[in-house]
């Protein structure tokens, strides 16, 4: 890994910080083939969508959802999609983050957007994510009732019932009568400890599978990280092949680096998650001065890995490697747009040639992309469900 890519990742803004993630925007998993490497940020009350520059030039553009729908012809899905997240509620302490970009597209695909079998998957994953998210829960009130004032035991068999519930989600703990006696006791008010508990058990929930392990019928149940991370490494093995070979031997090469370089990152990131998450009280500590710095490991990891998945997927598609060889120089369009970074945006109006590059893909060619990528969501969907 490279000095730069180091400290582009893992150089905190000041000293003992938490790592801080680039200003990259999120992936969004749109479906148009238009659509690809599409990424978004907030920006006040708004949501700006970023674009690679159509003509394969430097930069990209910055565009509101309105003038992307005009110059690109969305898909229902990703129309539903945007829509979900512009309705999003914003949380102070994190504008966008991949967890909500994940809750919005299961949301859309579990009703039915993308087909039957992809709408039951969707709602496993709904349903493996809530679980989740009531491990981190239980785990951080577990940890302060047993450090509160005159209680020596975790909260009620009542609480952890709920919390074993399935299907209830992390926000069922919010109702708990002890909730208000056990916040009176840890010196926190009641809302506040709710709404810091929910919003840290969503930041840390696809984590939960490798450091809050679960077991169920004598199988211990990994978390979504641990099964990206698997993919990824397989993609690496995969590349380094395709790497020595022509066609696209430079540009395998160079998506070969880029993906080292996460990787050796994403180790480092995930050490941090895990140092926050086994220190339950100074996590909610953190959360208490500032909430964005409790959640900024989970995001800097969120963040080093996003868009990837659906590379590795791409490329386990392919059915052999010289299909795989002709998919390089998409993979690598998708990888430029995950290293998209603020110096590279600038905010202006699609030229009347790019527009019209955009608009030059033919009908014909559309639906099969369209096609593939539906299989594609279908696959991300996958590693969000146990």
């Amino acid at each position: 890994m490279t000095a730069a890519s180091a400290r582009s990742w893992l150089e905190p803004e000041r000293t003992g910080a938490a790592p801080r993630a680039p200003p990259a925007g999120i992936h969004i998993p749109f479906t148009s083939p238009a659509l690809a490497g599409v990424r978004t940020r907030r920006s006040g009350s708004a949501l700006e969508y970023m674009l690679l520059n159509p003509s394969g030039g430097r930069g990209s553009y910055v565009l509101s959802w309105s003038m992307m729908s005009e110059l690109t012809a969305p898909t229902l899905h990703d129309a539903l999609v945007a829509r979900r997240l512009e309705n999003a509620p914003r949380l102070p302490a994190s504008a966008l983050a991949a967890w909500t970009v994940r809750r919005a597209a299961r949301a859309v695909a579990a009703d039915g957007y993308l087909g039957r079998e992809a709408a039951e998957v969707a709602r496993q994953a709904m349903a493996d994510t809530e679980n989740a998210e009531r491990r981190v829960a239980a785990h951080l009130l577990d940890a302060l009732a047993r450090c509160a004032a005159h209680a020596t035991a975790p909260p009620s068999p009542v609480a952890h019932e709920r919390l074993a519930r399935d299907g209830a989600g992390a926000s069922s703990i919010f109702d708990m009568q002890e909730l208000d006696t056990l916040a009176l006791r840890a010196g926190w008010a009641p809302e506040p400890l709710s709404q810091a508990v929910r919003e840290i058990a969503e930041a840390y929930a696809a984590h939960a599978g490798e450091l809050l392990p679960e077991t169920k019928g004598g199988t211990t149940r990994t978390g979504r990280t641990s099964r990206l991370l698997r993919l990824l490494h397989w993609l690496q093995e995969s590349l380094r092949t395709v790497a020595s070979v022509e066609p696209g031997r430079a540009l395998a090469q160079r998506l070969l680096q880029s993906l080292t370089n996460r990787l050796d990152a994403a180790g480092t990131l995930l050490d941090a998650v895990g140092a926050h998450l086994a220190d339950p009280l100074h996590l909610l500590d953190m959360w208490r001065v500032d909430p964005a710095d409790a959640l900024r490991p989970a995001a800097t990891l969120e963040a080093c890995l996003d868009g990837w998945e659906r590379i590795a997927l791409l490329w386990q598609l392919a059915p052999n490697d010289a299909e795989r060889g002709r998919l390089v120089a998409e993979l690598a369009v998708l990888a430029r747009a995950a290293d998209l970074n603020a110096a590279g945006c600038a905010p202006a109006k699609l030229p009347a040639q790019a527009g019209a590059a955009l608009r030059r893909h033919p009908l014909e060619l559309h639906l099969p992309l369209i096609h593939r990528n539906e299989t594609l969501r279908l696959l991300e969907l996958r590693l969000e469900a146990h």
